[in-house]
């Protein structure tokens, strides 16, 4: 299995590479591609190695088209307060689209929400003891909830 992402690997110096404090408006979008279909081609032949090739060239962040529309990668989780809070970033979709598959909640209801508040209990529960304790619960919802299937489904 190829090692995954190093973010803790020195970082060149090009401007591309600017700490997240530095970066102003969107994250760059990964040029290239094939109308309609995008980048979805390149990333499902190697995913690894297409983010990769896209750190080296854009940085940490940047932005990807898939045929289902563009999706932003952060690869340093260091930055991801940083993102969270920009106001040029919008995660809701993305974030809502994804949390309400596992958590069922609607994008309606994350825009009412405040951007403070799940910013900060992301940075609260997504780490150490709390994560670790979710993790936890989490595995053994899904240990239930497979041992509750019908055999042979």
């Amino acid at each position: 299995m190829p090692p995954a992402l190093d973010p803790g690997q020195a970082q060149p110096t090009s401007p591309r590479f600017a700490p997240v404090a530095k970066h102003h408006g969107p994250p760059p979008m990964v040029r290239g591609g094939i109308p309609w279909i995008g980048h979805a081609l390149a990333f499902g032949k190697d995913p690894l190695g297409f983010l990769r090739t896209c750190q080296r060239e854009y940085g940490d962040v940047f932005t990807v088209r898939f045929p289902s529309g563009p999706r932003t990668f952060l690869l340093d989780p260091l930055d991801y307060p940083a993102y969270f809070k920009n106001r040029d970033m919008e995660f809701a979709e993305v974030g809502a689209e994804i949390g309400g598959r596992a958590f069922g909640y609607t994008l309606e209801e994350v825009k009412r929400a405040d951007i403070e508040e799940v910013s900060h209990q992301v940075n609260v529960y997504m780490k150490g003891e709390p994560l670790q304790v979710m993790s936890e619960r989490m595995q053994r919802k899904l240990v239930e909830r497979l041992r509750a299937l019908p055999v042979g489904t």
